[in-house]
């Protein structure tokens, strides 16, 4: 949810709890285009991200906080042909608004060791 505050002379745009910024009077934000965490359900281990649409099928994630700090690690789930792209959460507690990055290919390849895909 994306929601507008402040007086007439500084609108803030803020995203969940965090401030994304502030702009002058009749300028807008630029959207942002990296991968963040909308929404999280720990209890189903699943996580749906926005602007995850350039992750490729069970590639191997990671969330970061606002200070850089790993807070998870998932793993892609199919795509969909419209809406928002739904992780799975392998380890960690990620939260709302953290950031979403490839593994390295190293991190990858370690990955695929420990969460090897169920044989049809």
């Amino acid at each position: 949810m994306i929601a507008a505050c402040g007086d007439l002379t500084e609108p803030r745009v803020t995203e969940g709890t965090q401030t994304e910024g502030s702009t002058p009077m009749g300028e807008t934000s630029p959207v942002e285009s990296r991968a963040t965490i909308v929404h999280v359900n720990h209890r189903d281990r699943v996580a749906t991200l926005r602007n995850g649409h350039t992750f490729e099928e069970n590639e191997f994630l990671i969330a970061t906080d606002r200070e850089g700090e790993q807070t998870g690690i998932l793993k892609a789930l199919p795509h969909r042909p419209v809406g928002l792209r739904i992780v799975e959460i392998l380890e960690g507690s990620p939260n709302i608004n953290d950031a979403i990055s490839s593994a390295s290919t190293s991190e990858a390849n370690r990955l695929a060791e420990i969460y090897p895909d169920a044989e049809e």
